[in-house]
């Protein structure tokens, strides 16, 4: 089920009252809407920009709709800054270690070599015999499309949340993001995996079977790599 999935070491409470801190952002799917603040506001945005004549399907909707949400997300960090005593103006960066290069991360670089052999072999499946369920292939090259374009930004999130958390471990036992965006990608691989299977084990694709059997593999193995490299046990992840 795609959507928001709960962690199995976060509180239920915690998990439905924020599910959109543990969602893959794949909102038409997800059986939360009704909980979800951050869909709702979406809603309700969307729905402001059609009663004014503007079509929210546009990068000029996607660019207000962030600055806004930063702006907004500003406010809430120089009130929670003033309630701590920390003055924003004086902190110094200067000495700030700089954060890894996408590409100098091997998990990274995995995650986003297997994304791109995906999209090639969406390619590949806008071509198949006359005998072929039309309807099973798109149901599963729609899954495929969503997570192999989700997992490199989420990999990234974990391994930057990781770096920070291990300058500074407050952020790991009130945050956790690095374990959470982990999980995400966890999840999101389970998903791909259930698709391949799938696509493998209709007949008429024979013919692509040996890749999609590899693709396969792979996915498992990154799955595996990513609980490791992020601490999301095999018991939990199997729950």
């Amino acid at each position: 089920m795609s959507g928001a999935k709960r962690p199995p070491w976060v509180d239920k409470d915690e998990f439905y009252r924020l599910p959109f801190n543990y969602c893959d952002r794949w909102c038409e799917k997800c059986n939360l809407n009704s909980l979800c603040k951050v869909f709702q506001e979406g809603e309700k945005s969307k729905k402001e920009w059609l009663a004014a004549g503007k079509d929210p399907d546009t990068w000029e909707y996607v660019f207000e709709s962030v600055s806004k949400s930063l702006q907004e997300a500003f406010v809430l960090l120089a009130k929670e800054a003033e309630k701590q005593g920390i003055d924003l103006e004086k902190i110094d960066y200067s000495e700030e270690e700089e954060q890894p290069k996408p590409k100098a991360l091997r998990i990274y670089r995995l995650v986003r070599e297997f994304s791109d052999t995906i999209q090639k072999t969406l390619k590949d499946l806008q071509v198949v015999t006359a005998d072929t369920d039309q309807n099973l292939v798109l149901r599963n090259a729609e899954v495929l499309s969503y997570y192999s374009t989700l997992i490199p930004s989420k990999v990234y999130r974990a391994a930057m949340s990781k770096f920070r958390e291990e300058k500074d471990p407050l952020l790991e036992e009130f945050c956790g993001d690095s374990r959470i965006s982990a999980f995400i990608v966890v999840e999101a691989f389970n998903e791909i995996i259930c698709s391949l299977t799938e696509l493998i084990n209709h007949s008429p694709l024979r013919p692509m079977r040996g890749r999609l059997f590899h693709l396969r593999k792979v996915a498992i193995n990154l799955r595996e790599a990513t609980g490791v490299e992020f601490a999301v046990e095999e018991e939990e992840r199997l729950s």
